[in-house]
């Protein structure tokens, strides 16, 4: 246990020296390693060894397509169907933003995906309407967090294999709990329009709705193609990928026909390679740490350490929360989920708390830490897209996060949120 605490002093430290979090984690690693003199030959197999899931080809699959998306016209079309639908509200175009990223959130997995496509449109048209820059920039970073727990989820893929709980049933337990989260920030939406005198985008006009929806229908194929595949038994998680790429490609230089070249394709498959080895780093780093720390049972001295001070579940629960708050405040919603679960999912199991329920609560906390400074990942993006200074966009996005944490609370007490769903899919 001595070694566990030197290990994350030492994982700590590097990181607040600005080491990417992948060679903090692999120091981390080293140091414990060297301390317990254990073989160092050791190190190349159990880091390869990580890597080797076949279920790991969805990441690059799932980041090429939301690349793919980024670089086409696809995002026109379901923001022309989100306005429509939403549109003629209070506060309209900013409901427009949170309905389009829960459209996107269901191709791409990636939030960083949702804001590049979406921020670029609807952030410099939001300030032109009127609204200030500020929420236009806040509602852009924080309706993106759907990404995270609306199927298909990168978070989603890597919790699943980590802690060896069926992705598919995940996907299908993000489901509700992210439509509590953007209705939510619907509400939020109306609510500040009110307060601010926010524009009404246009009228509501069913003729033009479904002149929308009709031209928009060609992008929902993509989710279709995941969801449907996986469920009916047709696809695996990864196979599901490699299929909706296919569709988005075919999608954009047929049906919609607008900026997909061979040059756009390269540009696409570049940043994917690139996005793809950071994670693929971060999971091999990460599992030296796991292995040790599975082969010293440090879960199991863990839960004995939280047992001697209570064994009320609700209670541990809420400490769980509480230090995954702090954590997401510090380390990426991946870095996280990758260093946390060998730790936190076998301790969760031990004390009867169910793995997929504790998966949801997982990714939705650490999705919060996406929104939340000094790292805030996604909020960065967002304000460099947006030329916002980040104490500019967190006067608004505060109320946005202690919102989302509220919805942490409640899939967290509330298991049948995340669990009904999957019982009802999976029979």
């Amino acid at each position: 246990m001595s070694y566990f605490i030197i290990s994350i002093a030492v994982l700590i430290l590097l990181v607040l020296l600005n080491v990417p979090i992948a060679f903090a984690l692999g120091g981390s690693a080293l140091t414990l390693f060297v301390i317990t003199d254990v073989s160092l030959s050791i190190i190349p197999l159990k880091a390869f060894g990580s890597t080797t899931s076949f279920t790991l080809l969805a990441i690059p699959l799932f980041m090429f397509l939301g690349a793919i998306m980024e670089r086409t016209k696809i995002s026109d079309a379901l923001i022309n169907f989100s306005s429509s639908l939403v549109g003629w509200l209070k506060g309209g175009l900013a409901m427009v933003n949170v309905v389009v990223s829960m459209f996107f959130a269901g191709m791409s997995g990636s939030s960083a995906s949702d804001v590049s496509s979406i921020g670029s449109i609807l952030i410099p048209q939001m300030q032109r309407k009127g609204y200030p820059k500020d929420f236009s920039v806040a509602i852009t970073s924080f309706s993106s967090t759907a990404a995270l727990i609306i199927p298909p989820s990168i978070s989603m893929i890597l919790y699943g294999i980590i802690a060896q709980v069926s992705i598919i049933k995940l996907f299908i337990a993000g489901i509700i709990p992210g439509l509590i989260l953007g209705a939510g920030q619907l509400i939020m939406c109306y609510i500040f329009a009110k307060k601010y005198n926010y524009p009404i985008e246009e009228k509501f006009e069913m003729g033009k709705l479904l002149k929308n929806f009709f031209s928009a229908l060609p992008a929902f194929i993509i989710p279709v193609t995941i969801l449907g595949g996986v469920l009916g038994g047709i696809f695996t998680i990864t196979e599901s990928a490699a299929a909706a790429v296919v569709v988005a490609i075919l999608l954009s230089v047929t049906i919609f026909r607008k900026n997909l070249n061979m040059a756009k394709i390269r540009e696409a498959l570049i940043v994917t390679s690139t996005r793809t080895a950071v994670i693929m780093l971060l999971i091999a780093m990460a599992g030296l740490l796991g292995w040790f720390i599975a082969n010293e049972q440090i879960p199991q001295k863990i839960t004995q350490q939280i047992l001697l001070f209570t064994d009320n579940p609700l209670l541990i629960l809420l400490f769980i929360n509480i230090f995954l708050a702090i954590m997401g405040c510090f380390l990426s919603s991946g870095a996280a989920l990758v260093i946390l679960t060998p730790i936190l999912a076998p301790m969760a199991e031990s004390l009867g708390i169910n793995l997929l329920h504790f998966g949801i609560i997982m990714i939705l906390n650490l999705d919060m830490g996406t929104q939340t400074p000094p790292v805030g990942g996604t909020m960065l993006l967002a304000c460099v897209i947006g030329k916002a200074t980040i104490g500019e966009v967190f006067r608004v996005n505060k109320y946005f996060i202690l919102f989302g944490f509220a919805v942490v609370l409640l899939v967290t007490y509330f298991p049948i949120i995340s669990l009904w769903l999957p019982s009802i899919f999976t029979k």
